[in-house]
């Protein structure tokens, strides 16, 4: 019994060898394997997110290209749109005193309103062409489509063209975005899981501080990002985006791999006090920051996503 008992743990001990032999080098193929696939996805989605980066700042120059365009051909076309609209509802007054019966008002009262209403419809009109001729002396304007504009008739319809082409890089910029920042997220979660095996993907240790600036059309705005008790802060150091001031503080980020950075960005909301004044509401939303490879671009993720480039 004793012998039985004895030959019983050994078999159960050369089992578990057995099975430790057999189970290690799968789990480790397995390891292998998650690594292998991680490291190739994530090189994978950083090649993605370069060309993104690129392709999204390709859009941005056409913003640029666009709101040049746009500046100097709205206030002729807005001239233009307020004298036809005065000048219909001029015209439509000289109808109604041409036409309507007014049955025993006195006939020279209407007539002395209906030279009023020639006299003030031909005053527009007159605004109306000088408008146009002064269009024509500028040498019109080149549009946005390299089309050289000599009526407001033509920069009307380029104007019209180029909002709609517009609407349409618009869409493809929004989807550029959300790629990016579904991309930078997914990255994140990769280089995690590689973290909590025990592996290390190896990446540039990028720098955040220094200069970075944000372009909207023609208007450029600028962060400076400096380290504070190990915490890095960004603040507004030129400001062109509405709702913000000077050495305001955008953000406060803790580095969490080599490229990225995670924290709070303070954006600020207008309330009405007890009294009634207007002051504005310092809000906290989470913040992601993850800088490209070449470190040239950063991507900050909070309620939206921006890309930044570093100052010249």
């Amino acid at each position: 019994m004793k012998n039985q008992t004895k030959l019983y743990k050994n078999i159960q001990y050369n089992i578990s060898i057995i099975l430790l032999f057999v189970l290690f080098p799968m789990s480790f193929v397995a390891q292998q394997h998650t690594r292998e696939y991680n490291e190739n996805r994530i090189a994978g989605i950083e090649y993605d997110l370069k060309r993104l980066t690129y392709e999204k700042e390709g859009i941005g120059l056409k913003f640029k290209g666009i709101s040049d365009f746009s500046i100097k051909a709205r206030p002729f076309i807005a001239k233009n749109t307020k004298y036809w609209n005065q000048y219909l509802k001029a015209d439509d007054w000289v109808t109604h005193y041409k036409t309507y019966d007014f049955g025993n008002t006195d006939k020279n009262y209407i007539k002395m309103e209906l030279q009023i209403s020639i006299r003030y419809r031909d005053s527009i009109r007159h605004l109306w062409f000088e408008n146009e001729e002064q269009f024509k002396k500028n040498g019109g304007i080149l549009s946005y489509f390299k089309v050289q504009c000599y009526t407001l008739e033509e920069l009307q319809k380029e104007y019209q063209r180029t909002a709609d082409y517009y609407l349409e890089i618009k869409t493809e910029y929004d989807s550029i975005t959300s790629d990016i920042k579904d991309l930078t997220i997914e990255r994140s979660n990769l280089i995690t899981e590689l973290s909590s095996m025990g592996i290390h993907h190896y990446v540039k240790r990028q720098d955040l501080e220094g200069c970075w600036l944000i372009v909207f059309g023609n208007y450029k705005s600028q962060i400076t990002v400096h380290k504070e008790y190990g915490e890095y802060v960004g603040v507004l150091t030129v400001n062109n985006l509405n709702g913000y001031v000077d050495g305001q503080e955008m953000f406060r980020v803790d580095r969490i791999t080599s490229d990225s950075f995670q924290g709070k960005e303070f954006t600020w909301e207008k309330v009405k006090n007890e009294n009634g004044i207007e002051t504005y509401k310092k809000k906290t939303i989470p913040a992601r920051i993850t800088i490209s490879s070449d470190g040239n671009f950063l991507n900050w993720i909070s309620d939206q996503t921006v890309t930044m480039s570093r100052c010249n």
